[in-house]
């Protein structure tokens, strides 16, 4: 096949080569064929269960491994991202798909609550936005732009929020990291 002879053969089983060297008759190979099973001591093949506790082994180190980069990627996105507090302005990136043509691209909030110690809720003059966000979905401002009491209890979506949204000052933007 494709210019080369067909192998086919001893030397293509699953037969180490020194024990297919040794073989002289067919019936070393038969002898050879009852050991396989694992009751010869003689044996060079892997038995099942050791292939299994072999295979079991190499799972448990992966999920380890899997388990210590988890880790460290979190420790790597609290550092990068620290905690916001209660009171916080916070600058939310609005997604372009719900974005009008007026509307800008960041609103300011201030959180008003932190939920199980990662998710924030956000709210500001138009209304409180209805879902929470994690620490990587917005920036905190370095000032205090918006305070808790301005802010209503209205629950709205950010698309709502975003429509309602009247660029009052543009310089905003560079108060926040």
């Amino acid at each position: 096949m494709f210019g080369s002879d067909i192998k086919i053969g001893l030397p293509t089983s699953i037969l180490p080569p020194e024990t297919i060297n040794n073989i002289s008759s067919e019936e070393d190979l038969e002898n050879i064929l009852q050991n396989i099973g694992g009751k010869g001591e003689e044996s060079n093949f892997y038995s099942a269960d050791a292939n299994q506790s072999m295979v079991k082994s190499q799972r448990d180190l992966s999920i380890k491994a899997l388990q210590h980069q988890a880790e460290k990627i979190k420790f790597r996105s609290i550092n990068k991202f620290p905690f916001a507090s209660i009171g916080d302005t916070v600058q939310v990136t609005i997604p372009d798909v719900n974005r009008g043509r007026g509307v800008p691209r960041n609103i300011l909030f201030a959180v008003v609550s932190i939920k199980d110690g990662e998710y924030y809720e956000l709210s500001n003059k138009e209304g409180t936005i209805e879902q929470h966000y994690s620490r990587f979905q917005f920036d905190v401002c370095l000032e205090p732009l918006i305070t808790i009491d301005e802010v209503p209890n209205t629950k709205k979506s950010l698309k709502e929020i975003a429509k309602n949204v009247i660029v009052r000052w543009s310089g905003l933007s560079t108060l926040c990291m």
